[in-house]
């Protein structure tokens, strides 16, 4: 049994309504913007390990920065202790207070190696600290482009989607008038 040419006619709508619908969701999935959040995420994920990595870093040069002041301090300390029994003349011998000089001189350079200790350490340091502030920006950066990505992706999306709305209800009324 055929259809009536009219009926015939609505069937044809309302496949090309079917056909319209399928090439608006393919649009939707297809949407340059879902790729380029895709990638800008990649690389926003790649630029927090590198931040992880050198906030660690930062922070392990400040522990042994820490450690390596206080290790000039206790030199200095020594230091000051051996020349303080020096200036007061309690060493009585004379073996004595080449020995204490010989010590005190030997605190100068151990003193001046950990200095020189100290400010490789501070290099290092300020330089971790500076890629922490690089690394920062740049995922603030990484991060405002996939928000504007996103806001476009919505936009496009949001009239993609009301342009299928209006077809399905289309299609509603058209399907409807077409005889089982």
């Amino acid at each position: 049994m055929n259809a009536a040419p009219a009926d015939q006619i609505r069937l044809l709508d309302v496949q090309e309504l079917d056909t319209r619908l399928a090439q608006l969701a393919h649009k939707l999935s297809g949407l340059p913007e879902h790729a380029e959040i895709e990638s800008l995420t990649k690389d926003l994920a790649q630029l927090r390990d590198l931040l992880v990595a050198s906030q660690t870093e930062e922070g392990d040069c400040g522990r042994e920065q820490t450690k390596a002041e206080q290790d000039v301090d206790q030199v200095r300390q020594r230091a000051a202790r051996n020349q303080q029994r020096l200036d007061s003349g309690a060493v009585s011998s004379p073996k004595d207070l080449e020995s204490l000089q010989s010590e005190i001189a030997s605190l100068a350079k151990r003193q001046g190696d950990l200095e020189e200790i100290v400010l490789e350490i501070m290099e290092r340091r300020e330089a971790a600290q500076e890629r922490v502030g690089e690394l920062t920006e740049r995922a603030a950066s990484v991060q405002t482009r996939i928000d504007e990505a996103t806001a476009r992706r919505d936009a496009a999306a949001a009239e993609l989607e009301a342009e299928v709305a209006t077809a399905t209800k289309e299609r509603a009324v058209v399907a409807g008038s077409v005889p089982a």
